[in-house]
């Protein structure tokens, strides 16, 4: 069995949106033997935070609509359950990569990967949450975004404009 057949626990890259974990994807991608695709957002919205798997046909339905899911360009085997069609769409880029080793990127409820992958590795990124705030706000994120403003109750708040001569610093 060649280093390309045989898989080897994957590497998540996590953390909040615009804390540079796309940056540090995007150079990990290019190490001849690390293959990171892209967000993997897909594989953990439907798993409960106490580690109960949805229905193989529930979570299929999910994919039909995800637009993450669509740009992955992977199939669907009906025959795996829950467990192994997620870790199947990891292995099929890894295997298109030509790469021994696969990860993705996780933003959202990556403390559910350890139901999926019990051994995977984390990289976490942790960038200054005011500096977050900014970039988010800069993107035109604010207000109604899911993610930006949202204290850890889960009710939404204002952050309000900017102080002046925020956006220069």
């Amino acid at each position: 069995m060649n280093e390309v057949s045989r898989p080897v626990t994957p590497v998540f890259v996590v953390g909040a949106l615009r804390s540079g974990t796309t940056m540090l994807r995007l150079m990990l991608d290019h190490h001849p033997d690390i293959c990171i695709p892209g967000e993997l957002e897909f594989a953990v919205p439907l798993v409960s935070d106490e580690g109960r798997l949805p229905t193989l046909e529930k979570y299929v339905e999910f994919l039909q609509t995800h637009r993450v899911f669509e740009a992955w360009s992977v199939s669907i085997d009906p025959d795996l359950d829950f467990l192994s069609l997620v870790r199947s769409f990891l292995e099929q880029k890894r295997i298109q990569s030509g790469k021994p080793i696969a990860g993705a990127t996780v933003h959202h409820h990556f403390d559910r990967l350890r139901y999926i992958w019990p051994r995977c590795r984390y990289i976490h990124i942790v960038r200054d949450g005011r500096d977050v705030a900014r970039s988010c706000l800069r993107k035109g994120w604010g207000g109604e975004h899911v993610d930006c403003g949202r204290p850890l109750g889960g009710n939404r708040a204002s952050l309000g404009p900017l102080p002046p001569g925020a956006e220069s610093r």
